[in-house]
């Protein structure tokens, strides 16, 4: 009976929203809250935790955000994903000073592009970004099964080389935008050496391609960011990117925020 008038305590809560928790149990809620002169929880971007993030007092990547808010460079979702950027801020940074040029596989409205280029350009602003996108969605072709159940065909089509390139602002001039579908933009001149890549297809077959290409132009010291590793709907391209680096004997680091990291090393 106590079961029993719990799961209907439970059903009924769910209908308004709201869910049952212990006592003692600690609720994490959406945005900051302060808990205490030591303690404050941040909750975002799929990540929950205690410590305050550094780039909470990063001026310059806060202005980033600012940035991309503004431009509306994340569409399909309600905030720009805060976390990630900071991942990818500070990945780019640390390879700014590696031999060679960064290379995006994904670049949507240019979001993650922008962070790129910002983080670098007091560092290393003779660097370019090259940027493999169809800037007209993900086509059917190339997805595996699973891929095109999970209706991952069509998406991402609020975009255009034109809309990239006045959302980047000046930093454009660093840009080399490779339009079209993966692996025939591969073909295309790119560069000779990559110190950073982020990959972010959403698709199997196209991310294969993308790191075969790039594997042998991948300097010592390099780093290659994989945005959504270990996301939900992406089991066949985790396999891909598990299968290819470890061939390779090279390991991922899975981060909460569910991008991957591989040093070159």
């Amino acid at each position: 009976m106590k079961n029993f008038v719990k799961r209907g305590l439970r059903w009924s809560l769910a209908r308004a929203g709201k869910k049952l928790v212990a006592a003692d149990a600690i609720v994490i809620p959406d945005g900051h809250r302060h808990l205490g002169p030591e303690w404050q929880i941040f909750k975002e971007d799929g990540v929950a935790s205690a410590h305050t993030p550094a780039f909470h007092q990063d001026s310059e990547f806060l202005a980033a955000i600012d940035h991309i808010w503004d431009r509306q460079l994340f569409v399909t979702i309600e905030n720009p994903p805060t976390y990630r950027l900071a991942v990818a801020w500070q990945l780019a940074r640390a390879a700014a000073r590696v031999d060679g040029d960064l290379v995006e596989f994904g670049t949507f409205r240019g979001g993650f592009a922008y962070v790129f280029l910002r983080a670098t350009d007091s560092i290393s602003s003779h660097k370019r970004l090259y940027l493999y996108d169809s800037f007209a969605g993900i086509p059917e072709d190339g997805l595996t099964d699973r891929e095109r159940a999970s209706g991952m065909a069509g998406r991402y089509t609020g975009t255009s080389v034109v809309f990239v390139r006045e959302a980047l602002g000046r930093h454009a001039s660093r840009v080399e935008f490779r339009a079209g579908f993966i692996p025939t933009t591969l073909d295309q001149s790119g560069p000779d050496r990559i110190s950073f890549m982020h990959v972010d297809l959403n698709g199997a077959v196209a991310t294969r391609h993308a790191l075969e290409w790039a594997y042998p132009r991948w300097s010592l010291g390099g780093i290659c960011l994989l945005d959504d590793y270990l996301w939900s709907g992406y089991e066949d391209q985790r396999q891909c990117v598990e299968s290819f680096f470890s061939e390779r004997q090279r390991q991922i680091l899975g981060l909460p925020t569910g991008q991957g990291i591989v040093l070159n090393i």
